[in-house]
C-alpha cells in the first residue's frame, strides 16, 4: 500500500469518527480499501471490523500470531489479547 507503516492512513473509524461524521468516515475507509491490492493485516480490532468487505480478507496480527486466521469469534480476540 502506498500509505503504510509510518504513513498509514486511519481506517476512518478512529475516535468513533463514524458517529460524528459518517460521510467523512466512509471517505477514509474507501481511501484505505482503494490502496489495498490484497488481504490486509491490521493491529487494531476496530480497523479489522470497519475495513471488512467482500473483495478480500482483513486479519488482525494476533490472529495470525496465535494461528486463528479463519475469522475467530470475539471471545478468541480477547483471549489472544490476554495471551500477548
Amino acid at each position: 500500500m502506498k500509505h503504510e507503516r509510518e504513513k498509514t492512513y486511519c481506517c476512518g473509524e478512529g475516535g468513533a469518527a463514524g458517529f460524528v461524521n459518517r460521510e467523512y468516515s466512509r471517505e477514509w475507509k474507501n481511501k484505505r480499501l482503494n490502496e489495498a491490492e490484497n488481504d490486509i493485516v491490521v493491529y487494531c480490532y476496530g480497523c479489522k471490523y470497519f475495513l471488512r468487505n467482500k473483495n478480500f480478507n482483513v486479519y488482525h496480527i494476533l490472529d495470525l500470531i496465535f494461528g486463528n486466521s479463519k475469522n475467530p469469534g470475539k471471545i478468541t480476540y480477547w483471549i489472544n489479547r490476554w495471551k500477548l
